[in-house]
């Protein structure tokens, strides 16, 4: 699962970014120093954040193993602890995480008190540790960046949404599973759900299994373009793998057929994450 995520944020941000690319996550993004995180923070937020270390002051330090290292922990401390002002929860990741497995051991050397682990066993567990620590950094940067667009405000000035549907209601604020934002995406699509097929309607509770079938991206679709070649043999009762393939790649196709680009695959759909759709969704 994790080997996923970070392939679909690769795909996600080479999608999105301009500036800079992604061939291996997260292992571009260690090799150059945490570059993509500082950029797609810039991008964003259209603030540069604080804290990055120039190339003069890593190459200064790079003479030195402890300075290098302090540096790198420096500047990565610096990015958490801006993020975590902004909103961003990321108690469950320390600097030295972001480092390389080399790095991370020299860290270890330079503060011994902070060996907890064996080195077998850090070997085994590093991947994952880092892998997680990276991913919970670019999410918790999309959520407060980029999922927080979609706001109240924005959700009743929305074109195709009548006013009657742009409240928002005490359950969708009081949710302990869902921000405002989420509840406002599950109000949006279940309503565009129940306009294009009323006599069988729906209501979107989650960003997995309920959009597994791809029938509320068909409807999405439908109620704000009309009826997309692509849609035209949609399988409306899913069982089988096979049809769940199908309409996947239908959806794929309609939404490059409307003049829209995504970096979303069939697969993305028919075995979901659900904050991987949520991207998707916004």
């Amino acid at each position: 699962m994790l080997q996923k995520n970070c392939e679909y944020v690769a795909r996600w941000y080479n999608a999105t970014m301009q500036s800079s690319s992604l061939t291996s996550f997260p292992t571009d993004v260690i090799n150059q120093n945490g570059q993509q995180a500082f950029d797609l923070v810039a991008y964003l937020s259209g603030k540069k954040p604080p804290g990055q270390a120039s190339k003069v002051a890593l190459a200064a330090s790079g003479q030195n193993a402890k300075d290098y290292i302090k540096v790198l922990v420096q500047q990565y401390e610096d990015l958490i602890n801006y993020l975590k002002v902004n909103g961003a929860h990321l108690n469950t990741v320390r600097p030295e995480y972001l480092l390389n497995l080399s790095d991370y051991n020299k860290f270890l050397k330079m503060n011994p008190k902070e060996e907890n682990m064996k080195p077998k066993t850090l070997e085994r567990v590093w991947p994952y540790l880092q892998r997680d620590s990276w991913l919970t950094v670019f999410y918790q940067v999309l959520k407060i960046y980029y999922l927080n667009r979609v706001t109240p405000k924005s959700f009743k000035n929305l074109p195709g949404m009548p006013g009657s549907e742009t409240g928002i209601e005490p359950n969708m604020t009081k949710s302990n599973v869902y921000s405002v934002p989420e509840t406002v995406l599950l109000k949006w699509m279940t309503y565009h759900c129940q306009k294009v097929d009323p006599m069988h309607p729906k209501v979107v509770t989650n960003f997995e299994a309920d959009l597994q079938d791809g029938l509320v991206f068909s409807a999405l679709i439908k109620s704000h373009y009309g009826n997309a070649q692509a849609l035209q043999d949609i399988k409306n009762n899913v069982h089988s793998e096979e049809q769940f393939t199908h309409n996947a790649k239908r959806v794929i196709e309609a939404v490059h057929e409307i003049g829209l680009q995504t970096h979303l695959a069939p697969g993305d759909i028919t075995s979901p994450s659900a904050r991987e759709l949520l991207l998707f969704c916004v």
